[in-house]
């Protein structure tokens, strides 16, 4: 054995020499010149960037402290990248595509050798093509949060993968929440959604749709209540990485559970009001999304004055409906009963007037989707109309009636008219029946003194003797409601809002027939020529079979008339139907 007389230590400097990234393990594996101390790797000192030149080293991706570097011979090391340089390289859409858009680039000393000696770093405007292996690996969800609407706020969805991520190509659609994983669990499928946002590479932020979170809460109000019935579902098209590998499926058995559940804390309140007279709706505009099964209209009231202690006309809503098929959560539809909105078609000033119209708000009136109760500023909270639509639809009728003991014909229209503005020289027409020509058409009538206001939603019209004999003498018509249909035009009379009447042909949906007995209103005698004259007040059916004329104490007992004359009998009436008689004795 021969002893050494003599040790040159290595002061040659290592350099890189090659390179390769693998993308589906997330690994750089650097080949160096010489074996290398692999536990003096900085990493801070590379960069991976998508050209050769020093241009491209600002908008590579410079390397961050990962896990140890590890090497059989010092030579060949291997380095796990951290996940947010490994993101970062993978969302950069002009890096790491193939080897012609990877190159690294070494800082001097970026590493050292056996003697110490810093490892030279890849020479100016020139770096070291990588060998290339794109990402093979699927990505999968690894967690998610949802942050329900607070106030105003939108619902978020928070999605947060293994990998980063396209925004663009999340799918929302094919995302479906549960209540829970059992079998039978109520279920949500998303059906588009309002904005997408990428956070931190790897989490997607979506904003979900208004009307998708209204549906949730109506059609499966199980779901996301709170975090424990709020579980997530997806399909391998809700979305995909950067290099377009689809994303895990995620199956019922296995519904990821919501590691983040944000619930709305902030009370619902009403933004503005409206009132609709045309449809018949009072139109609440919320802050928030209600339960409307839980509004208790009981708590509402329009009065003429924002002070409750000085409002002189108060209007409960107890009656009224709410509509539960309304398109925007933040609006609340109440159907007015017909009373109440009467009462606001025919005043003067509440329901008619802004400066008059006040809507009253007691504490109990809802709850909103997380059970906040109404938020009760003032006691009560009183909001002012924003905005009054007066009805200008024409009035139509919907049924007549007659009662021909009393002569009165009666129309009833579907809301109040003005019974002042009736029109008593319209036409109008009694028929056997809809579409028959017309029959008898009333010579005149006058409205019946039947009423306490101006405003009703039936007109009372009543015929003339004459109208009302004509019909009772013909004996075909006006017996019954089989035989009376009444016709008129858009001229009779006008509603509330000064718009008149549409035409109308109506079969009678009422009748009274007439059962009071026929009067003698005077007669005479002519001895001469053996006639007897009767006038009665209405046309009259007479019988012969035994009849006494009294004058003073004598009583003349009359035999069968020889022949009978009839006057004021139309052509169409019968031999016996009059209300003037003559007859021969």
């Amino acid at each position: 054995m021969v002893r050494v007389s003599g040790i040159f230590l290595d002061q040659t400097p290592g350099s890189l020499v090659g390179a390769f990234l693998d993308l589906t393990s997330g690994t750089l594996r650097l080949t160096l010149s010489e074996p290398m101390k692999v536990a003096s790797l900085v990493p801070e000192l590379l960069v991976i960037q998508s050209g050769a030149s020093d241009v491209y080293t600002t908008t590579g991706v410079q390397l961050s402290r990962g896990a140890i570097p590890i090497s059989n011979d010092g030579i060949t090391v291997s380095y796990n990248l951290s996940s947010a340089d490994l993101n970062a390289i993978k969302t950069n859409t002009q890096l790491g595509i193939s080897t012609s858009t990877t190159f690294l680039k070494a800082l001097p000393g970026f590493i050292v050798d056996m003697a110490g000696v810093n490892a030279t770093g890849t020479p100016a405007n020139a770096s070291i093509d990588a060998s290339f292996e794109s990402d093979l690996s699927r990505p999968s969800l690894l967690s998610y949060s949802l942050t329900m609407q607070n106030g105003s706020l939108p619902v978020v969805l928070s999605l947060k993968f293994t990998e980063s991520m396209v925004a663009d190509q999340v799918d929302i659609t094919e995302f479906t929440l549960l209540s829970g994983r059992e079998p039978g669990a109520q279920s949500f499928t998303f059906t588009g959604h309002a904005n997408k946002s990428m956070h931190d590479t790897d989490t997607i932020h979506v904003t979900l749709l208004d009307s998708d979170i209204l549906t949730m809460r109506s059609a499966t109000p199980n779901v996301a209540r709170d975090a424990n019935s709020t579980y997530l579902i997806l399909t391998s098209k809700a979305a995909s990485d950067m290099n377009s590998q689809d994303v895990l499926a995620i199956l019922q058995p296995s519904a990821l559970r919501a590691a983040l559940f944000d619930i709305d804390m902030e009370q619902p309140s009403v933004l503005a009001f409206d009132l609709d007279l045309k449809r018949g709706f009072v139109i609440l505009t919320m802050s928030e999304a209600i339960v409307l099964e839980t509004v208790d209209l009981t708590q509402l009231r329009i009065q003429n004055d924002k002070n409750s202690s000085r409002a002189s006309q108060n209007f409960s809503l107890e009656f009224s409906a709410v509509q539960s098929d309304v398109a925007s959560k933040f609006t609340v539809e109440i159907q007015l009963d017909s009373a109440t909105l009467d009462a606001f078609k025919t005043s003067r000033s509440t329901g008619r007037l802004e400066n008059y119209t006040f809507l009253a708000i007691e504490s109990s009136f809802c709850l909103d989707r997380a059970n906040n109760s109404f938020a009760l500023l003032d006691d009560p909270v009183v909001l002012q109309v924003q905005n009054i639509t007066l009805d200008d639809a024409a009035p139509i009728a919907s049924h007549v009636s007659i009662d021909m003991n009393i002569s009165i014909l009666s129309i009833s229209f579907n809301e109040p008219i003005d019974i002042f503005s009736t029109n008593i020289a319209a036409q109008i027409s009694i028929t056997t029946a809809i579409g028959e020509l017309a029959y008898v058409n009333l010579s005149g009538y006058s409205v019946a003194s039947l009423y306490e206001s101006q405003f009703s939603r039936v007109l009372h019209l009543q015929m003339t003797k004459e109208d009302s004999n004509e019909l009772k003498r013909s004996g075909q018509i006006a017996t019954s409601v089989l035989n009376t249909a009444v016709s008129f035009g858009n001229d009779l009379v006008m509603d509330t809002n000064n718009v008149w009447n549409l035409p109308s042909e109506l079969q009678c949906s009422g009748f009274t027939p007439d059962f009071s007995s026929p009067k003698l209103l005077n007669w005479t005698l002519d001895e001469d020529s053996g006639i007897l004259g009767l006038k009665f007040d209405e046309p009259a059916f007479l019988g012969f079979t035994s009849f006494n004329v009294s004058s003073g104490t004598i009583i003349f007992q009359l035999s069968e008339p020889a022949n009978l004359n009839f006057f004021n009998a139309s052509a169409r009436s019968g031999p016996c139907a009059t209300s003037n008689l003559r007859t021969r004795l």
